[in-house]
């Protein structure tokens, strides 16, 4: 099939905002940066798990007034590894496109991302969530292979369109999301959208002056965001219980936080990164110095893909807990859903309606 891709303004176009804001649409293969890892492209390795489709476990049904409802379930692997998976119907469905969800690191498929899941079916989207490993340590590619596992299973079942995603992440939830559109073609799947919140491991540590100025930086933003945040869960019992769903303190909570924590703290984004389709379309906001070594790091990753737009803010990594997320997502995820209700095909869509929306 033929995409067919809307015109996109060159590199010189930017625009800013009062809230910190800088996004720009760059052009193919900017001028080379000083000091950023840009690792050799090598092929992606090759999983074969499957979802072993004898083992289901529904925890949790929940219907949300005027929204929709959703479906806490555990799935299993045919290696043993066991998720929770968030599935959630629309009350009003609007597209058969999917948005699959990944977790941030420390937090399940509740509380969060359950407002998540809950906004993008406000939003007239059928939703999936799959949440960190369960009794596994994998790779963050091994774990975007399985999220297309799990959405094989899912479209077998009639749930969703076949053949098509969009993907949406906030931190490790972004990270794994790299790899769930790099895997998708394997799968017989197409990404039309990816939406990536504050993804980290685009550098190697190298403790470099520049790299601990904004290590500094960041540490102060999120001193910041904690106090503020801690204040409000002692002042709202709600606030509380939604921050004890999000996060499992059992030791077994915290046994899975360490498993999947390797993966974060390792530089793998970057070579998922660099397995993004050259025609994909996504946006990735950078928190912290927007115009940093983090965010210069993924310009350079992401150079020769023409529709994917940069976006820096100042702002605490943890801030994206409270609004920033889910005001990212009502922005740009609205820019779809419109053209897709008035008829308009995956490959027509203009993403100038997505790409060039006020930011959050």
């Amino acid at each position: 099939m033929e995409v067919i891709r809307a015109p996109f303004p060159d590199s010189s176009q930017s625009r800013s905002s009062a809230d910190g804001e800088l996004a720009t649409v760059h052009q193919l293969h900017p001028p080379a940066r000083e000091g950023v890892f840009l690792p050799p492209v090598e092929p992606l390795p090759k999983y074969n798990t499957v979802v072993d489709t004898t083992y289901r476990k529904i925890l949790e049904t929940t219907r949300h007034e005027g929204i929709g409802t959703t479906w806490r379930e555990e799935w299993r692997m045919d290696d043993g590894t066991k998720y929770e998976v968030l599935l959630g119907e629309p009350l009003r469905r609007k597209t058969d496109i999917v948005v699959a969800n990944d977790t941030p690191w420390g937090t399940q498929v509740t509380g969060f991302n359950e407002d998540v899941a809950k906004l993008e079916l406000s939003m007239g989207y059928p939703v999936l969530y799959k949440g960190p490993e369960i009794g596994t340590e994998l790779t963050l590619a091994h774990s975007a292979h399985n999220t297309n596992a799990v959405l094989d299973v899912a479209e077998r079942l009639g749930y969703y369109q076949k053949g098509l995603v969009i993907v949406q992440g906030y931190s490790r939830g972004s990270m794994i999301g790299f790899g769930t559109v790099a895997y998708a073609p394997q799968h017989g799947r197409r990404a039309i959208y990816a939406n990536l919140t504050d993804p980290y491991g685009a550098n190697k540590m190298d403790f470099s002056w520049e790299q601990i100025q904004e290590f500094a930086e960041v540490g102060a933003l999120e001193l910041a965001t904690v106090g503020a945040e801690l204040g409000s869960l002692i002042l709202n019992p709600a606030k509380a219980w939604r921050f004890r769903r999000t996060v499992d303190l059992s030791l077994n909570g915290a046994k899975q936080f360490i498993r999947t924590g390797r993966a974060v703290v390792s530089d793998e984004t970057a070579f998922l990164a660099r397995h993004f389709p050259e025609d994909g379309e996504a946006t990735v906001a950078i928190f912290g110095n927007p115009e940093g070594r983090r965010r210069k790091a993924f310009e350079q990753l992401l150079a020769d893909k023409p529709g994917v737009e940069i976006k820096g803010f100042r702002s605490g990594h943890l801030k994206g807990m409270n609004h920033r997320v889910l005001g990212n997502i009502a922005n740009k995820f609205s820019g779809i859903i419109d053209q897709l209700e008035d008829g308009v095909m995956a490959q027509d869509l203009d993403y100038n309606l997505v790409h060039h929306k006020v930011g959050v």
